[in-house]
């Protein structure tokens, strides 16, 4: 017997006390989210910038690369020098970039032995990165190498070619791992440059979670804050002003498809953000349980996974639906997909997948959040996207609050009738996105 929504929701609300998530800004600028979790003496520290790909311009690679470099040698440390002291504090740090924002990441712990020479290559790696131009070279080679890795995989390839699809010439079609082209000529004057304009404290988002106090927590973000130059808070990345379906094969020697269907979805702080979430559940989220697994897996056998999603982002992000399939039933598991978002897109859920959906992504929800790691990505994206304090705490209300109208309409307002198609394979036919 399955346990109505609105049980589990209690029963989440009972389980987990309030999430007191705190914020601020410092004297330079810089946005500070800070939770306290006193049970275990470790902190982690997420610097979060509008530092990704989507800020590259024409010089693709280049956010990948300044943030990949930035414990490559820093201050008065090269590269191995600064490997064996963050050794010697037991610490891990780490970087990585995506499209709209790039981190750099420190679990310590708080013992004041350990936590202040961490604390110190943190600030060193974020503040005065080396960019020197061995290390730039021995960056290119392996950018290069993932580069050509990526294009050995119809998966990877069809991900990139999706994002291309939706969004042509906007800032969000820049693919974080670079291309080959410019990637190869990157200069050191260039790293340093996008460094010094984008790694600063009006441009970033200081997360902190652990055993620390809010006093200790201040000190320790005025004094990451004051450590960056102050500079400027970047333009809001431009809305895409148009949304143009195509249809894309892309040959390889595969011979299973990779078939993506994408059009535009939403925002992080979209109204209809948590009716699409529910609503993706159902459709595609919901692994297992969902309608596209059911009639293209279950029913008709096309492909051993299939799925949907969004990625929210600043403006409004990609929904794609995903699957894998035999080259010869590459059309039909396309016209079937189709079918079935068509389908869910104008007669929407039914009250059992539209329950089902909510049971799960509430009771779920505990399992986000149960660790300081996924604590520290949580509140960091609140802090870069602005979202409320109560976000955390709400976040099963608002799931609950949901009714199955709001998952329709949302659908039917957002969701274009017509989409952006790849295919990834080695035989191409005609591609008929309007077969159903």
């Amino acid at each position: 017997m399955r346990i109505a929504p609105l049980i589990l929701f209690m029963l989440y609300a009972c389980t987990v006390s309030s999430l007191e998530v705190k914020s601020w800004k410092t004297s330079q600028g810089s946005i500070v989210m800070y939770y306290n979790t006193p049970e275990i003496p470790m902190a982690d520290i997420r610097l979060v910038f509008s530092a990704g790909s989507a800020r590259d311009g024409k010089r693709h690679g280049l956010s990948r690369m300044a943030n990949k470099l930035l414990m490559e040698g820093s201050g008065d440390l090269n590269s191995q020098q600064f490997k064996n002291k963050l050794s010697e504090t037991g610490a891990q740090l780490y970087a990585g970039s995506l499209r709209e924002m790039a981190f750099i990441n420190l679990r310590t712990l708080t013992d004041p032995k350990y936590f202040e020479p961490a604390i110190g290559l943190l600030i060193s790696a974020v503040s005065s990165p080396h960019y020197s131009r061995p290390e730039v070279e021995k960056a290119i080679g392996d950018m290069l190498i993932d580069i050509s890795l990526k294009n050995e995989s119809p998966s990877q390839i069809a991900q990139e070619a999706i994002w291309n699809q939706i969004f042509k010439d906007h800032p969000y079609s820049n693919y974080p791992g670079g291309r080959e082209s410019t990637i190869a000529n990157i200069t050191s004057s260039e790293l340093s440059k996008f460094h010094a304009s984008h790694y600063v404290a009006k441009n970033a988002t200081i997360a902190i979670v652990g055993d620390l106090t809010e006093v200790r927590a201040k000190i320790l973000a005025e004094t990451i804050s004051s450590s960056l130059p102050a500079g400027q808070s970047p333009l809001k990345i431009p809305e895409l002003t148009e949304f143009i379906p195509s249809n894309v094969y892309i040959e390889t020697n595969s011979d299973q498809t990779h078939l993506r269907i994408g059009s535009i979805g939403i925002s992080r702080t979209d109204e209809d953000y948590f009716p699409m979430i529910v609503g993706n559940h159902i459709l595609g989220g919901g692994s297992l349980v969902s309608l596209l697994f059911e009639e293209i897996r279950n029913k008709r056998g096309l492909s051993y996974s299939v799925y949907s999603y969004f990625i929210p982002t600043e403006i409004k992000g990609p929904f794609v639906i995903g699957l894998q399939t035999n080259g010869e039933k590459q059309n039909v598991a396309l016209a079937e997909s189709l079918k079935v978002l068509r389908d869910f897109i104008e007669k929407g859920p039914s009250v059992e997948s539209f329950n089902l959906a909510k049971e799960n992504l509430i009771s779920g929800f505990i399992n986000q959040i149960d660790s300081n790691q996924k604590l520290i990505g949580y509140i960091s994206m609140m802090g870069f996207y602005q979202l409320p304090l109560n976000y955390l705490d709400t976040f099963s209300k608002k799931v609950e609050e949901v009714s199955i109208a709001d998952v329709r309409n949302s659908f039917q307002r957002r969701i274009t009738k017509d989409f952006a198609i790849v295919m990834v394979g080695s035989k191409q036919q005609e591609l008929n996105q309007n077969e159903r």
